[in-house]
């Protein structure tokens, strides 16, 4: 059972079930060579989430900071300093176990997704890396395949046949599978030590909830992989546009198709993307469309420092 998803398992396990002393705050410091990254804050109540959340995502951050790579001695002051934290078998155990998994200088990474550019165009100032998990089929009846790509993005679109709660749950499932194999890639292939995870916004303002389990997902993702930040509520449609995929048949509704600028004109943006290296996801890329060209240049034009772009599913050459 060492095998690295039961690591990641048993880490993720311990960073849930973090507990404080009755201090009224905590802190700990983390040494990296001659570096010191001090980290702080109040006394967190059992069932005060929020804070909660945001210390474990601070925790995560300094374990990302180390690369999980530090020696035996900086493992020792790490839980020394971690005194109000009753977590110390567990970080222990984890961090030991996550080293062996270290991707190293002369290691290469094994990768499990597809690389494409996304190349300059009228909707796209720059040039972009860009990666997808698989290739989507138009063929026909593809999208009733269970467990296939198409399956997946059809179902959490969930805009044509109504799914049951069941159903939605089993592919959020297979969704979140994807997502921790591939994520991880994406980020040491990037070098940089954190990503700010976005979401391509759907074309509408308003849906169901259970229209939007594809960006809860991603959300719930990105709270728990290390070297991630939850940005996936930084760009908001406030303005209908056209639904691409269902144009064609008469059924795309209210806005406008593509056109350069439409995220900027019908999406808000939150100013923490300024600064920020970001990964931009979306469901499914099409190379034809220019949603996802647009999208990353208005990321450009709010300040973003760079743009990855990352889609389950990808249409290219048509």
């Amino acid at each position: 059972m060492t095998t690295r998803r039961y690591v990641e398992l048993r880490f993720f396990e311990a960073l849930e079930y973090i507990k404080y002393s009755n201090e009224d705050s905590w802190s700990f410091v983390v040494r990296v060579g001659d570096k010191k990254n001090f980290f702080t804050g109040e006394k967190i109540d059992d069932d005060d989430l929020i804070k909660k959340n945001e210390v474990v995502n601070k925790f995560t951050e300094v374990l990302t900071l180390m690369d999980f790579s530090i020696d035996k001695q900086h493992i020792i002051e790490l839980i020394h300093d971690l005194k109000k934290v009753r977590l110390f078998n567990f970080i222990n155990e984890c961090i030991n176990e996550l080293a062996k998994y270290r991707i190293t200088p002369n290691q290469e990474i094994i990768i499990t997704m597809n690389r494409f550019t996304i190349s300059a165009n009228d909707f796209l100032k720059q040039s972009i890396q860009a990666y997808y998990h698989a290739e989507y089929s138009s063929g026909a009846g593809q999208w009733q395949v269970k467990g296939s790509i198409e399956n997946i993005i059809c179902t959490l679109k969930n805009d044509i046949t109504p799914y049951t709660e069941i159903v939605l749950q089993n592919v959020c499932s297979q969704l979140e599978n994807i997502l921790k194999t591939d994520l991880p890639q994406v980020l040491k292939l990037s070098g940089k030590n954190n990503l700010v995870v976005c979401v391509v916004p759907r074309a509408k303002v308003n849906y169901n909830p259970n229209q939007l389990y594809f960006k809860k997902t991603i959300s719930k993702i990105a709270n728990q992989l290390p070297g991630f930040i939850d940005g996936s509520e930084y760009i908001k449609r406030v303005k209908d546009t056209k639904t691409t995929h269902r144009a064609r048949s008469g059924h795309g509704g209210n806005g406008d198709m593509p056109y350069p600028s439409i995220t900027i004109d019908t999406c808000n943006f939150s100013l923490n993307v300024r600064g920020k290296d970001i990964l931009l996801i979306d469901d499914l890329y099409t190379n034809s469309v220019n949603i996802d060209e647009d999208a990353i240049q208005a990321l450009f034009d709010k300040g973003a420092n760079s743009v990855i772009f990352y889609s389950i599913g990808a249409k290219l050459g048509v």
